[in-house]
């Protein structure tokens, strides 16, 4: 009897610090796997954790980062790894998509592939207070658009020094462009001075001669952009929404 005595506070602290008692489907969970996957796709994952301690701290969001933003065919697979003792779920919230992870043990990682643009929120089944939400914009279509910067840009008698200066783009048709410094006697940025909110920085830093800079539009509206060295040089991309 003293055996027994001493055995159950130690399964029952087990119990409590481990997580399955906030576990509705304890004691009848099925052994869960240490990978899973949805949806395999292209493009470079983002990462996203379950730190320790997010079954038991109701005041943060319980996913490391929270809000995360893709670009289809860039960086839209996303990897949730439970780094807590306590299992964990990724669940789509009703009506919001088809993320399901299933129980996720401590060391549990799932993956999901998003293949459509949208907002994307998710929760865990155990904790109500953990949420997270993923951002989905459309990539570049097959078709890219190419701005030159030309030789004679740095001559401020050869304005505007990008060539084309002004264009237009649709997101998923043709939403990536591609500078290259074609002066050979200097250096040059793309650099925007104004951005619709929301869009990444837009900034090449220094482009030697020969150099090439690449950047997916996601975020409709009008950038202006302008070279950091030479004033006189300017251009504009107005992006716009695809159908």
């Amino acid at each position: 009897m003293g055996l027994i005595a001493a055995v159950i506070p130690i399964l029952l602290g087990y119990f409590l610090i481990t997580g399955m008692a906030d576990n509705p489907c304890y004691p009848s969970c099925a052994s869960t796997s240490k990978s899973t996957s949805t949806s395999a796709g292209p493009g470079s994952s983002v990462s996203v954790s379950i730190p320790s301690g997010a079954g038991t701290n109701q005041k943060d969001p319980g996913y490391s980062p929270a809000t995360i933003k893709l670009v289809i065919g860039s960086n839209n697979t996303v990897v949730w790894t439970n780094n807590d003792s306590a299992h964990h779920t990724v669940t789509s919230k009703p009506g919001n998509g088809s993320i399901n992870s299933n129980d996720m043990a401590q060391g549990a990682v799932y993956k999901y592939t998003f293949t459509s643009p949208g907002t994307y929120d998710y929760i865990c089944n155990y904790h109500s207070w953990m949420a997270g939400t993923v951002v989905v914009v459309a990539g570049s279509g097959p078709r890219g658009v190419k701005v030159s910067i030309p030789v004679g840009a740095s001559n401020p008698a050869n304005p505007p020094g990008y060539a084309p200066d002004n264009i237009t783009v649709v997101i998923g048709l043709n939403n990536t462009v591609t500078w290259s410094n074609d002066d050979s006697k200097a250096p040059h940025t793309v650099h925007a001075s104004s951005a619709p909110a929301g869009a990444l920085p837009l900034n090449s830093g220094a482009m030697r001669p020969g150099d090439v800079y690449t950047y997916t539009f996601t975020v409709p509206g009008t950038y202006q952009y302008l070279c950091d060295y030479h004033s006189w040089m300017t251009g504009s991309v107005k992006v716009v929404q695809g159908k």
